[in-house]
């Protein structure tokens, strides 16, 4: 069967333009051009022009489809370009899943906040004066040898170890909710189980005495509200149990140098 360039432009659902476009880069070239200039197009070109499409709305550029036709043996590379692109495409879905899940948890946050902008200023400001004491304590009991090894191993983590550690936090949140909702008491062994998990996030990079334990308890509070957008009763669940787990974990006194 034959089409001119306007009936295979209407079949296909892009323009003529589109069309002339293909012919004149050697994507899709018409099998037979009048001397007046018409293009005629067979079902070969038809059927070409749909590859074109599918391969183009799977995030595949022009210049990479045009490539993938010159190839000996297209059919086979085809296939190995389709499996690179879904594993590419399952990464993205993951990644905005990721951030659709940011989103749900913030939503709260902006929704049900009433502090002033100078309010939330001076939030944040109290947050980086905590940091800067925990760090100092990190420094005074560690060494600022130990302390600047993890600063940088922090630095060098690749935006795929970001996400991983981002979603075991999420999902750390989203476990302490349904505890909540079970009304889980926060010395019960599933809670703090929940807080050791807690705990090997604080100190993925840097360890922590009790009295840093306890200083970074406090920031629960502090931060009422980001905690809050898990669950209304998140920030004091969170912070009743960080309490059981410092007395039952390190101990009445300060026995945490076995993290040394």
């Amino acid at each position: 069967m034959e089409y001119s360039i306007a009936s295979l432009a209407k079949q296909a659902r892009v323009s003529v333009r589109t069309l002339r476009h293909y012919d004149h880069i050697g994507l899709l070239k018409p099998s037979i051009r009048m001397a007046n200039g018409k293009r005629i197009y067979s079902d070969e070109q038809f059927l070409r022009l749909f590859e074109i499409i599918f391969f183009k709305k799977i995030g595949l550029s022009l210049p990479k489809i045009k490539g993938i036709f010159l190839l000996k043996d297209y059919s086979k590379a085809a296939a190995a370009i389709l499996v690179t692109r879904r594993q590419e495409l399952a990464k993205e879905i993951k990644r905005l899943q990721r951030y659709a899940a940011s989103i749900d948890v913030t939503i709260p946050y902006y929704k049900n906040c009433t502090l002033s902008q100078k309010e939330r200023l001076d939030k944040f400001r109290s947050l980086q004066n905590t940091m800067k004491e925990v760090e100092e304590l990190q420094i005074k009991e560690f060494g600022k040898e130990k302390i600047k090894e993890g600063k940088e191993k922090v630095e060098a983590l690749s935006e795929e170890q970001v996400e991983e550690l981002t979603d075991r936090s999420n999902k750390l949140m989203k476990d302490a909710s349904k505890a909540i909702e079970q009304g889980l008491k926060a010395n019960s062994k599933e809670v703090q189980e929940l807080i050791k998990r807690y705990y090997d996030l604080l100190t993925e990079f840097n360890p922590v005495t009790k009295e840093i334990f306890l200083k970074l308890r406090d920031v629960v509070l502090e931060q009422r509200d980001a905690y809050a957008a898990y669950h209304p009763k998140m920030p004091e669940f969170i912070y009743e149990a960080m309490d059981v787990f410092a007395a039952e974990f390190f101990g009445d006194e300060n026995e945490n140098r076995r993290d040394r």
